[in-house]
């Protein structure tokens, strides 16, 4: 295999598209510890790419080096990768550009009163010769992939291209929000950070000041590493993970760890298959982690990996914690439909024996599980009245809360359960006639690996003969309609569920267990039932959403109100 050939095949590993191309040159400018970076896109990257920066810039003999491939001056041996600090540190950047494209590069070092330009086609060498230039070093990409015309054919379309070298850009100036970045395509504008190492004004510039407006910052210190950046309040999460953000030691990685960490913490706090937005950034010993490990270096290897994950989610969690989660009501309230205000009914007292269940169900949450002192994550709220058999209305002396009063119930059971499941205090009743089930053969093979997680939720299952099933137990916690239908409801999850570990499997169980025993909607409360939710929705951890992630509480205040009857 002739030496161009391979070069071609080496290149193909590390510049996939425009945005690598893109990745790679700014890397280099940020290695070469710039503060300025103007990155100029013309055709979507396959006519021209511009990279200026303002960093150190190379001499004469560096140049056509740094095109030589495995050339760096960032790693000396094998021992250096244990430490590897800088973004690049294979050689392979410079050469596997200069392999598919046509590439100029203007460049001039401080002490040097002239710089140099060098000239690379196709991996051929072509000029090397001095030139006027500022400090720093320009790198221009023409005519990427013309002469491995097969890759062109599985580029994406041309805004998609775009849109990947944006987010590049973007990702890049989140990990270095100290360094202004400046990002132009055909002579527009699309990205500019300021460079004043604001982190909050950077993800402002990157996602817009919609969202930046929306974050709580994180800033923990653990045993292994320190966990800084912003996290998005729980009523800003998304369908998919692309605004999950991860830097180590200012390197942007992908890696589920983080991913699963991140949202082990929005447990509970955002809807099912929903994702929160995160910029994190985690700083460790470089001897912790591997980042010689993908081709395109965005994945690593952790030493302590479950380490990192515990301490990832403990400071995010302590975040959450500081910040009082309740929802406010900014949304423009539509004109009152008075055809259906009939429907509205403010009730005092029901002694109405339809509401028996319920209040029995309220009334088993006054267990005092809860014995930590209750913090004000709320406020002690006047309970006023009920809206729709569905909503609590309650206020402070200047603002006004509506509470949804199956989301409350259901947060204060879910948490109550949690606290004797890991107690193993769940105390189970003997059925005086017990519930059969009939179930297919692969429902029996996982049932029967379930047994003892279900027997710690205090449902005891037991064998019949073929497919058939007893349920012997129920747990005397539990106030529900039907108890055949709840435990369908809950041997659904069990079979859905055969993967997770005992532990994550009794938490989805106890979700079901708190949602089926919680005060429903269109149930007609007392003034003493209300209050009572209300002063056990205090107690507990993460009152502002139930354990599906919707919110418990919409807070309407003092200022909103002037300003909704003109008084503003």
């Amino acid at each position: 295999m002739d030496q161009e050939t391979a070069d071609k095949i080496a290149a193909g590993e590390v510049i996939e598209r425009p945005a690598s191309v893109v990745k790679e040159l700014v890397e280099n400018s940020l290695d070469a510890g710039s503060r300025m970076i103007e990155v100029e896109i013309r055709g979507w990257g396959l006519d021209y790419i511009r990279v200026t920066d303002n960093g150190e810039g190379m001499t004469r003999e560096e140049i056509p080096l740094a095109f030589q491939r495995h050339a760096t001056s960032k790693i000396r041996n094998a021992q250096d990768l244990d430490s590897v600090l800088t973004l690049g540190f294979r050689g392979e950047a410079l050469p596997s550009i200069a392999a598919v494209a046509k590439v100029e590069v203007l460049t001039r070092t401080e002490k040097s009163l002239q710089g140099h330009r060098f000239e690379i086609i196709g991996g051929k060498e072509l000029s090397l010769e001095p030139c006027g230039c500022p400090k720093g070093t320009t790198v221009n990409v023409r005519d990427l992939f013309f002469n491995t015309p097969v890759r062109k054919k599985y580029l994406k379309k041309p805004a998609t291209e775009m849109a990947l070298i944006t987010e590049t850009v973007g990702r890049l100036a989140l990990a270095h929000p100290h360094v202004a970045f400046r990002l132009t395509h055909n002579q527009r504008v699309i990205l500019t950070t300021s460079g004043k190492n604001n982190l909050l004004e950077t993800i402002a510039s990157v996602y817009g000041p919609e969202i930046g407006r929306s974050l709580l910052p994180v800033d923990y210190q653990g045993k292994y590493l320190r966990v800084t950046g912003y996290v998005g309040r729980p009523e800003l999460h998304r369908g998919n993970r692309s605004y999950q953000n991860f830097f180590v030691n200012r390197r942007y990685i992908r890696h589920s760890l983080l991913n699963q960490a991140l949202e082990q913490a929005f447990h509970t706090l955002i809807p099912t298959n929903r994702h929160p937005l995160a910029v994190i950034h985690l700083q460790l010993n470089p001897e912790l982690v591997d980042v010689n490990v993908h081709p395109a270096k965005l994945e690593v290897r952790f030493r302590e990996e479950r380490e990192v994950a515990v301490e990832l989610t403990k400071g995010i969690r302590d975040a959450l914690g500081r910040t009082p989660l309740v929802r406010k009501v900014k949304e423009v309230v539509k004109k009152p439909d008075f055809q259906a205000a009939h429907q509205v009914s403010i009730n005092w007292e029901n002694d109405g024996s339809s509401v028996a269940r319920q209040r029995a169900a309220i009334a088993e949450t006054a267990e005092t599980y809860l014995e930590r002192k209750v913090d004000d994550k709320l406020p002690y709220l006047k309970v006023l009245g009920q809206v729709g058999g569905t909503y609590i209305v309650a206020a402070t002396d200047d603002d006004l809360y509506l509470i949804d009063q199956h989301a409350a119930h259901e947060r204060v059971m879910y948490e109550r359960l949690m606290h004797k499941v890991k107690k193993s205090q769940i105390h189970s009743q003997i059925l005086a006639v017990p519930v059969t089930l009939e179930l297919s053969p692969p429902q029996v093979q996982v049932l029967e690996k379930k047994i003892s997680t279900l027997a710690a939720l205090g449902i005891t299952v037991e064998a019949f003969g073929g497919n058939t099933f007893l349920i012997r137990t129920f747990p005397l916690d539990l106030k529900v309609n039907s108890q055949k239908e709840f435990l369908l409801d809950l041997i659904d999850v069990v079979l859905d569920a055969d993967d997770l570990e005992p532990a994550e499997l009794q938490e989805k169980a106890v979700t079901v267990m708190a949602c089926r025993a919680a005060v429903k909607a269109n149930e007609i409360l007392s003034v003493e039932e209300m209050e009572f939710i209300l002063e056990e929705l205090r107690k507990t951890e993460v009152p502002y959403t139930c354990p599906h992630g919707r919110p418990t509480v919409l807070h309407l205040s003092k200022q909103e109100l002037a300003r909704r009857f003109g008084r503003t």
